[in-house]
């Protein structure tokens, strides 16, 4: 399985949907839990309804199909490493909501590759069903995610998909809250204060005159784990820098750094997003999957109709312990760093948050951030 291919599905999505928001706004995005998400399901997909999705993705998973051997399988083998990746660094979970009976094979392969949660439920009564999937979510997050279905389900609704993750990360070395204050945030034309905290230290650094972004790699003490900062340079709107592909590779500017004396200012943020990206899937040609009467589910369910909903819920937040809550200790600060060799690295103006994991080449979550103070 292509790493770069993953990632460049999740970059390509991600851009999707921040065009949707027309640029504005904050955004928290996994590509990797979606992808494996979309690549578990084409395995209860049938004819043209597999092709699309399978199109999509850029490879089949159709060896999972082979009952002898998927279980010992190098996709499975793949496919659970990067979930269990995932789910030692956040809260992540996978649950359909379904009306009618899931086939046992593709149950098998969904619970073990997937770690999915099936839930039978009857959608004619909404009010019901929206109160039974919400309990569900909540406990299977910890609590972490509370009334993620707000507003009424409609009756026909046959299956339901939810992916959830809240990320938590400790700072291999923490920020101090005694250095936090108040800065201006740049937004456009509009300048507002935000929280910002400030650190000196040493940091990989790379400055790409080519395309005017410069990379910050913020480690957390999980080892090969990182925060990335993708800045464009003063005056190149974030948009301009989305829409080169180049963005999707974070192994090439990690390699072509240099650990560099930085002081480092970046705000505090907490962003929860909550996507229906059923739309987005449409509009790659993945539409019948979502559509009633083209939708062929038979490796999944001879009752289900179509995916009726597909959802993403992230959670991201960023403070001086790291991307976690909970208060850490204060870290001392050394003597102020001097000299011409000190980058002066200020995040004042929208940028691009993503948490990279190194060793195994897998952007995990991309946040864009407008506003840090915008939830």
């Amino acid at each position: 399985m292509d790493d770069s291919l993953i990632n460049h599905f999740g970059f390509r999505v991600m851009n999707d949907l921040f065009e949707a928001q027309h640029h504005t706004g904050n955004l928290a995005f996994s590509g990797v839990t979606l992808y494996i998400l979309m690549a578990i399901l084409s395995v209860g997909l049938r004819n043209q309804t597999l092709n699309q999705l399978t199109d999509f993705l850029g490879q089949d998973f159709q060896e999972l199909l082979d009952p002898d051997n998927w279980p010992n399988s190098l996709t499975t083998a793949q496919l659970t490493e990067l979930r269990r990746r995932t789910q030692s660094i956040s809260i992540w979970t996978s649950i359909m909501f379904h009306s009618g009976d899931i086939e046992k094979t593709f149950k098998n392969i969904s619970e073990l590759i997937l770690d999915m949660d099936f839930n039978k439920i009857d959608f004619s009564v909404p009010p019901e069903a929206n109160r039974r999937m919400n309990e569900v979510v909540e406990r299977r997050t910890g609590w972490m995610m509370k009334n993620v279905f707000d507003q009424p389900i409609n009756m026909d609704v046959s299956s339901v998909l939810i992916n959830t993750l809240y990320f938590f990360g400790e700072w291999a070395d923490k920020f101090s809250s005694d250095y936090t204050e108040l800065s201006p945030f740049n937004i456009d034309e509009e300048e507002i204060m935000v929280s910002m905290m400030y650190k000196e230290g040493e940091y990989n650094y790379f400055h790409d005159k080519t395309y005017q972004i410069e990379y910050l790699y913020i480690p957390f003490k999980r080892q090969n784990l990182y925060a990335v900062i993708i800045l464009p340079e003063h005056g190149l709107p974030l948009k301009e820098i989305l829409s080169k592909p180049v963005l999707s590779d974070l192994r090439t500017p990690l390699l072509s750094s240099i650990p560099t004396k930085v002081r480092l200012e970046l705000p505090k943020f907490n962003v929860l997003t909550r996507l229906d990206l059923a739309q987005t899937l449409i509009d790659h040609n993945v539409s019948n999957l979502f559509t009633s009467g083209l939708a062929d589910m038979s490796g999944i369910s001879a009752q289900l109709k179509a995916v009726d909903k597909l959802i993403q819920v992230v959670n991201i937040l960023v403070n001086e312990r790291g991307s976690n809550p909970g208060s850490g200790g204060v870290t001392r600060l050394g003597p102020a760093f001097m000299g011409s060799d000190i980058v002066n690295f200020c995040i004042n103006r929208p940028f691009l948050y993503q948490i990279y994991s190194s060793d195994i080449d897998i952007t995990l979550i991309s946040t864009i951030i407008t506003n840090p103070e915008m939830t």
